[in-house]
């Protein structure tokens, strides 16, 4: 993890009242230094990625190659089920797209089931996050990379940027707003 990612993770963590005092210095830091290399290097990627549809192919394969192999490494769940599907010692860095459709689809009654057997890393390299759930299903927890926040916004930038926005263009977070310190309104 970055210098960075974790002040920022320590920041998100931190006390209400602490967020609002450092949040005006924050806004005046620009963006690309605000998220740091990590960030600059994902915005790079994703612009080279948008201007050559090969590369693109090629480095999303890449990509999915090696999230195997750390899920095939790190987690029994995810182990035991690519063996089974490709047999132990398969070579997940010759693994081709037309493969996945081997792969099995997982229901959250599967994850469920699986509990923290699903995790390719240490549970404290994570933030714990769940869905609202419905009237017909209960909420579902999943687990996020903690250093998350640079690459993110580098898509969200990079989205918001064919409207015409910028890294310089003021946005605005209503996510946990509101207009009393209670919270009620």
């Amino acid at each position: 993890m970055k210098l960075l990612d974790v002040a920022r993770g320590a920041y998100v963590r931190s006390p209400a009242s602490l967020r609002r005092t450092l949040a005006p210095v924050l806004a005046l830091a620009p963006t690309r230094m605000k998220f740091g290399a990590t960030y600059r290097s994902w915005r790079d990627y994703i612009a080279k990625a948008a201007a050559d549809p090969a590369y693109a192919g090629e480095s999303h394969l890449a990509a999915l190659r090696a999230l195997l192999q750390k899920a095939h490494a790190g987690s029994p769940f995810y182990r035991a089920s690519i063996d089974q599907v490709f047999g132990p010692g398969f070579d997940l860095s010759i693994l081709e797209l037309v493969d996945l459709r081997r792969l099995p689809i997982l229901s959250k009654e599967i994850l469920r089931a699986a509990g923290l057997a699903t995790l390719a890393v240490p549970i404290a390299e994570l933030d714990e996050a769940s869905t609202n759930g419905s009237s017909t299903d209960k909420p579902f927890c999943f687990y996020l990379d903690r250093d998350r926040s640079a690459r993110e916004m580098a898509f969200v930038y990079d989205a918001w940027s064919r409207i015409g926005y910028d890294e310089c263009t003021a946005r605005v977070c209503f996510r946990g707003f509101s207009l009393d310190d209670k919270g009620k309104r």
